[in-house]
């Protein structure tokens, strides 16, 4: 613990000065990875209106969980952060999935951007997405008017299912990541996908933060995989299911998981 906190002080260090440590790619790894693509410019802005409306409509709420400035909030949904969810979207049609009239769940959606994306290149029949955050609520509408928000957290007592399941970033801060994959595979119609995404443990050192009770997770990171240990934990926690892995950006790694039974 001492010595990942001494990391990650370091990383901290070295992100204030604008530089980064990167490990070196293996062989294997090459072989997998995909960079991500420049968000268009019209999209830059569509989302930079739709993030003022967010900032303004906030403004009037006694809650300090919202962001309070449009600096704040497109410091969060940063066009680096866009395109990597973007990207995530196609990896998995790159590996088959497809969006056309199904529902799609994201879980854990932050401010919507991911549910919009996909309704801007496909035709689903449903977009729901779920957090405990009251940023989404407000915020997901404007990102994705086709979405339904809802805010809390997926629960095995909810009655749903979807066709295509994201969990994105999530993963890593839990106690119990294999109880999350148990719940969405509860979740999922059969045959179906979950799209997972992780930091990549090769270059992640957050530390662990503050714990959350109530969610059974901290503030920071308490699980870090490689894209092998990634796949192998995913195969042990949903057997009999296919994965496939991918390097999006160095810093990533997104599972595209197919459940048949």
């Amino acid at each position: 613990m001492v010595l990942q906190r001494i990391r990650a002080a370091f990383q901290k260090l070295l992100l204030f000065l604008g530089l980064k440590v990167v490990r070196a790619q293996t062989v294997d790894e090459k072989k997998i990875s995909v960079r991500s693509k420049k968000v268009p410019r019209l999209e830059c802005q569509r989302v930079d209106e739709a993030l003022r409306q967010y900032v303004q409509d906030a403004e009037c709420l006694i809650n300090e969980e919202h962001y309070r400035s449009f600096q704040q909030v497109r410091g969060y949904l940063s066009d680096q952060r866009m395109a990597e969810q973007r990207a995530l979207i196609d990896i998995a049609v790159d590996l088959g999935v497809t969006f056309e009239k199904k529902r799609v769940l994201d879980v854990g959606c932050g401010l919507g951007y991911l549910l919009g994306y996909i309704d801007s290149i496909a035709n689903p029949a449903e977009l729901i997405g779920y957090d405990p955050s009251a940023k989404t609520i407000l915020c997901g509408p404007k990102l994705c008017a086709a979405g339904r928000f809802e805010n809390r957290i997926l629960s095995s007592d909810e009655k749903i299912s979807g066709d295509v399941i994201f969990l994105t970033q999530v993963l890593e801060h839990l106690e119990s990541p294999h109880e999350m994959l148990h719940l969405l595979k509860s979740k999922l119609a059969k045959p179906g996908v979950m799209v997972l995404s992780v930091p990549n443990g090769r270059n992640d050192g957050l530390e662990c933060g503050r714990y959350l009770p109530d969610r059974g997770a901290y503030t920071g990171h308490i699980n870090f995989w490689s894209h092998n240990s990634f796949k192998s934990f995913i195969q042990k926690s949903l057997p009999y299911c296919d994965v496939e892995v991918k390097v999006l950006d160095l810093f990533q790694l997104v599972a595209v998981v197919k459940i048949y039974e």
